[in-house]
């Protein structure tokens, strides 16, 4: 496994109360991040959240798969592995997914590059995994 695991609470009231307490936290602790940094990173969350919702527990999809992504509800992103230069190693990545060349506007770990035949699947306890294909 590369890493990435992400729980998907199905309850989105039990999200949507349990955001406000994050966001309010972080002010009265010392914190590194920005409260810029902070809703950008928020965001992704809810992003990959969308995409959780709309995508079948169980399902999957591989490096060798570059042209599947899985959608955000409205279509204008998509979340999938991208190719990056002409190396073997892929970027798991949000996308614009409207226009001819897919542009990615956020990407998971992007010093350390996924190898050819990593494959990630959103498990049927709703969990996101990133696995490497050589363990």
């Amino acid at each position: 496994m590369l890493g990435l695991t992400l729980t998907v609470d199905r309850k989105l009231k039990n999200l949507t109360r349990s955001l406000p307490s994050v966001v309010t936290g972080v002010g009265r602790h010392n914190c590194r991040h920005s409260e810029t940094e902070l809703a950008f990173d928020l965001l992704h969350l809810l992003f990959l959240l969308s995409v959780a919702f709309d995508t079948h527990q169980g399902s999957s999809f591989t490096t060798s798969d570059v042209t599947t992504f899985w959608p955000s509800p409205s279509g204008e992103f998509a979340f999938g592995f991208q190719r990056i230069g002409n190396g073997s190693g892929f970027l798991l990545a949000k996308l614009f997914n409207k226009i001819k060349e897919k542009t990615i506007v956020w990407s998971a770990n992007r010093n350390s590059l996924a190898p050819d035949g990593s494959k990630v699947q959103l498990s049927t306890n709703g969990r996101l995994v990133l696995t490497d294909p050589n363990g």
